[in-house]
């Protein structure tokens, strides 16, 4: 488990406390949501990301909803399930809440390019020079951005 906040800690004491047959999961539809998708993406060879997502895989104790929520906690607003290191798997030490800019920034396909001299993640180019992402995509792909080896 993962070091938890006072806040964490006293939510996953309350939570353990309570008998699981009279919480009500509607509170946690948010944490519910999350995990059914990562569940569903890793495990359902009929997914459409399956294939993506299989080697990624989930640690066992996550097969269960409410060790899951343990763990977690509930999902805050306007966050989602993502992996702190995108090439390992769905764990505790592993999965946060994040923003959708900190998931946009954290995803495998991101690519390092040098820009001025310096490495730096293509998204960082855009804000800075001004061009959009797709326009820094079509430079790299152009070879007038170099890509971080």
């Amino acid at each position: 488990m993962h070091r938890l906040s006072p806040k964490e800690r006293a939510f996953a004491i309350k939570f353990m406390q309570a008998d699981l047959q009279t919480v009500d999961w509607r509170l946690y539809d948010g944490a519910k949501t999350s995990w059914y998708c990562m569940m569903t993406r890793c495990k359902n060879p009929n997914h459409r990301s399956y294939e993506t997502y299989s080697e990624v895989g989930v640690c066992d104790r996550w097969h269960e909803f409410p060790l899951f929520l343990m763990d977690m906690g509930p999902r805050p607003l306007g966050m989602s399930l993502d992996r702190v290191n995108p090439h390992w798997s769905y764990e505790p030490l592993n999965c946060r809440w994040a923003d959708k800019k900190t998931q946009t920034r954290n995803r495998r396909c991101k690519r390092e390019v040098i820009w001025e001299g310096r490495p730096m993640m293509q998204v960082d180019v855009a804000r800075l020079s001004g061009m959009s992402e797709a326009t820094v995509s079509r430079r790299v792909k152009a070879g007038q951005i170099e890509i971080v080896r």
